[in-house]
């Protein structure tokens, strides 16, 4: 059993398991952020903001090969993210911004 002692603030989604470049992580969309974690260890694997009004990421994140979609109201809207296991590590190689 792991824990992460990250500071993120919890959020309602359900955690996604993913394969970047043949590596497993579970990606959990939190209250302000969308985070990389490796599901043997529970290290951060990666981070990106995603705000909210109040802090609700509720949604589950959608995973497609290399693109990972993210969702949410309170004047958020939505995003994509494009993820790479580059150099030992998985990156957000490229993100856009959905209204």
């Amino acid at each position: 059993m792991w824990k992460n002692t990250d500071q993120f603030r919890n959020a309602y989604s359900t955690p996604l398991l993913i394969n970047v470049g043949g590596k497993e992580e579970a990606v959990f969309f939190m209250a302000d952020i969308v985070a990389g974690i490796d599901p043997t260890t529970g290290k951060t694997l990666w981070k990106y903001d995603h705000k909210t009004d109040w802090g609700l990421n509720i949604s589950t994140p959608l995973w497609d090969g290399n693109l990972l979609f993210v969702g949410s109201a309170y004047s958020s809207g939505s995003r994509v993210l494009q993820l790479a296991y580059e150099g030992g590590s998985t990156k957000v190689t490229g993100a856009m911004v959905l209204v």
